[in-house]
């Protein structure tokens, strides 16, 4: 025998869906990390190793800068006397270290509480030095920026000092790292014209033929 339930009427159904438990789905706010965007690779001698977003465009640049370090070791050096080779690898380590202190390094990332008030004004731990008069607010990273500081959308973070974004070094360009920033543009104009004027003076005119047998010889 079949059995049928009875139907309900429209008030006891009006009533059950009022009675049912309703089920609210809240979205969870994305938690602010220190670094944002950027990657954190624990810390060498107290220094945070950071690199940003930028990865791709980094890579370029370190490959566009030692790549003609590595040639003039190879090709150029061999056979040069101890002062050239003094002064030869002065230049590419200089570059190449500044390169990185500029990538590398923090570039003045501030973070609530620590090293920058946060929203609520306490100041009762951390280190701070932020002019409340002149201080604006940070919704993202819930902290009051002092003067000159600037959240990047793209490292997802506030950096004090902040000079601009460059991709070329993965990242901001701040208060921390502009040092080696300027440092680094100092030594791009530097290298390439001391590996010019390297090759000038112990090649000459022949400086195309020497390149060719060396490179036959490798």
């Amino acid at each position: 025998m079949l059995h049928y339930e009875p139907l309900m009427s429209s008030t006891e159904d009006s009533a059950a869906t009022e009675a049912a438990p309703l089920v609210s789905v809240t979205r969870r706010p994305t938690k602010v990390t220190k670094y944002g965007n950027m990657h954190y690779f624990g810390s060498c001698c107290g220094t945070p190793i950071v690199f940003g977003p930028n990865v791709g465009t980094m890579l370029c640049t370190y490959a566009m800068v030692l790549v003609p370090c590595v040639c003039f070791y190879v090709f150029i050096l061999p056979g040069s006397d101890i002062i050239m080779w003094v002064a030869g690898s002065i230049v590419p380590v200089g570059i190449t270290l500044s390169m990185l202190g500029a990538t590398a390094t923090d570039p003045g990332v501030l973070e609530a509480g620590v090293n920058a008030v946060g929203e609520d004004g306490d100041v009762s731990h951390g280190t701070f030095n932020t002019n409340m008069e002149k201080a604006k607010k940070c919704v993202t990273c819930k902290l009051w920026q002092p003067a000159g500081t600037v959240h990047c959308k793209t490292c997802g973070v506030c950096i004090a000092g902040h000079d601009h974004h460059c991709v070329w070094m993965g990242k901001c360009v701040g208060r921390d790292n502009l040092g080696y920033f300027h440092a680094f543009l100092t030594m791009v104009v530097i290298a390439p014209a001391f590996m010019l004027i390297t090759c000038l003076m112990k090649y000459g005119p022949n400086f195309g033929g020497h390149i060719r047998g060396a490179t036959r010889g490798h």
